[in-house]
């Protein structure tokens, strides 16, 4: 990947593709201003690529090298009746043709926020906040609309064997979606002899890592997910494999700390 840094004022329309080599070093994306913006870093098969439009927007996107072939990237941004998309793929380390990838998204009348970092970290991948004093996902106005999907999938076959996603979608009021602390909100681990997994958050140590997922006005909250073979969903759990789906319609308020592993 190319080394340097993009600065940007008022966005008509701004497009940025850079494609890396193993052992580059970084590259850093700022914008202000009302348009369009897309960037999209790779780094041999491992990448990550930002959609956002609006009235007002403004933010960072970083990427750097990680482990050779592998990306690390971080997005900020920040946006008035805006909306921003993320997508990222790695390829998991380890004897896996497994990859992970993510999708994750912001929507909103008024304010919203995406502050995720999505990172490379041998045989485990994580997406987790780039800053923790902020949500990761958050939006809010008459209309709301933040969510993300993680998947595992065979990078030969595109076979999925795992996935979790939840959304939230409202009307009249702001949502936000967090984790505690500095835990990752989704890890993906290398199965080391057993199937590679998705754990959201990441599995507790010393510390319980928390999510949370809090909403006001009206509006529904979606979580669905499957696993060939092993499912829990919040202690439900389905020791072959299975799927779940799960929906809340709220008119007031919302509090949940959603906790899924699936394999």
């Amino acid at each position: 990947m190319r080394k340097g840094v993009l600065i940007f004022g008022l966005l008509i329309c701004l497009l940025v593709i850079i494609s890396g080599v193993a052992g580059a070093t970084s590259v850093n994306v700022h914008w202000d201003g009302s348009g369009m913006i897309f960037v999209h870093t790779n780094n041999g098969n491992n990448y990550g690529e930002l959609y956002g439009s609006g009235k007002y927007i403004v933010g960072d996107y970083f990427a750097e090298d990680d482990y050779g072939s592998f990306i690390d990237v971080d997005v900020y941004a920040y946006g008035n009746k805006a909306n921003y998309e993320f997508w990222g793929v790695q390829e998991l380390s380890g004897y896996t043709s497994n990859n992970v990838g993510v999708y994750s998204w912001v929507k909103g009348s008024s304010d919203v926020l995406m502050n995720l970092r999505y990172d490379q970290s041998h045989y485990v991948v994580q997406l987790e906040r780039h800053t923790t004093s902020e949500p990761l996902l958050a939006g809010s106005g008459k209309r709301y609309n933040i969510g993300y999907d993680a998947v595992i999938f065979d990078r030969n076959t595109g076979v999925v064997s795992a996935e979790y996603f939840v959304k939230v979608k409202g009307t009249y009021g702001s949502a936000t979606i967090d984790t505690n602390q500095w835990h990752s909100t989704v890890q993906w681990t290398y199965g080391w002899g057993k199937p590679d997994s998705i754990n959201a958050p990441t599995p507790p140590g010393y510390y319980t890592p928390i999510n949370y997922i809090d909403a006001y006005g009206l509006g529904k909250v979606i979580e669905r997910g499957f696993g060939v073979n092993y499912v829990n969903w919040n202690g439900y759990e389905m020791s072959y494999g299975g799927n779940f789906r799960f929906v809340a319609n709220y008119g007031g308020e919302f509090h949940g700390q959603p906790d899924v592993t699936v394999y």
